[in-house]
């Protein structure tokens, strides 16, 4: 008669990264609710859902755009950190490019720091997220945390644009409008300047954040004959869809084109002028 033995039990597994997001976000919970409305609230509904319900990553990802304008409190950046950290560690492209987010927004002690925010960007890149392409490419452009490298925002901007990125592909046609490591080309500006504009047209117009700033070089076009026909009313009307779209922008927290709006309106004033000269006498 043979005896059998009792399975041997395996010791339960605990991801100690993973249980310590959970006291991280019990610690975020400490934060001042007057001074950090929104970051509470979302913590506090959070805190009392059952554990099974809990998505850290989602949580992370509600605070990161929370209390728009306003440092993050050392508490939330430690959770949002060790969130996006644990996730990209596990291949979440989405995650790293959030985590180079963090840093460029200059929410983390009230500046920016572009050396970690190129780090994660890189690493999304890598990782195959075309929105990352996109940030480096402006990293680059616009020289934030190194030297201005015109061939590296160009193949940047030409990789996220070749996804379907509209940011990218009026960059690129700013780089054809002012000779930045590509020669002027008018034709090709206005060739990817209205690429941007179909690529804003396919898509929801509700997820698009900066469609004023397609609008008003689609604007430009027109009014100074960039690539196009000079056409006083058709930058009219573009430069009007800028201005509203900018207030919006605005409103949700763009402080990048406030001072848009204005060479918008001044173009518009122009315009009405020329515009109006045009119109027949009509006796009533």
């Amino acid at each position: 008669m043979s005896i059998k033995m009792p399975k041997t039990i395996k010791p339960l597994e605990i991801d100690e990264r993973y249980a310590e997001l959970d006291l991280l976000a019990c610690r975020a919970h400490s934060i001042d609710e007057k001074q950090y409305p929104e970051m509470a609230g979302i913590i506090n509904r959070f805190l009392v859902l059952d554990s099974n319900d809990q998505d850290y990553k989602k949580l992370a990802d509600e605070l990161l755009n929370a209390d728009q304008g306003k440092v993050m409190p050392e508490e939330v950046v430690d959770f949002i950190r060790a969130t996006y950290e644990y996730y990209m560690d596990k291949g979440d492209a989405l995650a790293a490019n959030d985590l180079g987010v963090l840093y460029y927004g200059g929410r983390v002690g009230g500046k920016p720091d572009y050396v970690k925010a190129r780090k994660y960007y890189e690493i999304a890149d890598r990782l195959g997220y075309t929105l990352a392409s996109e940030n480096l490419a402006y990293i680059f452009y616009y020289g934030f945390g190194t030297e201005v490298n015109y061939e590296k925002a160009y193949l940047y901007f030409s990789k996220a644009a070749l996804w379907g990125r509209y940011e990218a592909s009026y960059k690129i046609g700013d780089m054809f409008r002012n000779g930045y490591y590509v020669e002027k080309n008018d034709k090709m500006t206005a060739f990817f300047y209205r690429r941007a504009l179909d690529l804003v047209w396919k898509d929801d117009m509700g997820l698009q954040k900066y469609v004023g700033c397609v609008y008003q070089r689609v604007g430009d076009l027109f009014y100074e004959g960039i690539g196009v026909e000079q056409n006083d009313a058709e930058a009219f009307r573009y430069y009007q869809l800028a201005e509203g779209y900018y207030y919006k922008q605005i409103e949700e927290g763009d402080r990048y084109h406030f001072d848009q709006v204005k060479v918008v309106i001044e173009k518009q004033k122009k315009l009405r002028k020329r515009l109006r000269k045009r119109l027949p006498d009509f006796e009533f």
